[in-house]
């Protein structure tokens, strides 16, 4: 279990960086896995606020499958720049 009184502790981290590690030798046998536990690693590393390896992690899963949804809309979305605000004008 991750979670411990509703705060992620990401216990199984080793667990998916070890079968990413065993995985990557044989992808197209082990792609089901792979997927997986890049999605964990994405989810760990936007938590952590490393979105460069975030974003690393979303591209081993396109590398993966081309076709993921959810990868492409994420990578896209990141890759866009945010509209910056303009400030408020004063009043009086």
């Amino acid at each position: 279990m991750d979670e411990k009184d509703s705060k992620v502790e990401w216990l199984a981290k080793p667990t998916y960086e070890k079968v990413i590690e065993l995985g990557e030798q044989d992808r197209e046998n082990n792609k089901k896995e792979l997927t997986e536990s890049y999605q964990y690693m994405v989810s760990y590393y936007f938590t952590k606020q490393d979105i460069p390896k975030g974003k690393e992690a979303l591209k081993k899963i396109l590398e993966i499958n081309p076709d993921d949804k959810d990868a492409k809309e994420t990578l896209k979305s990141l890759d866009q720049p945010t509209p910056q605000q303009k400030p408020k004008k004063k009043v009086g």
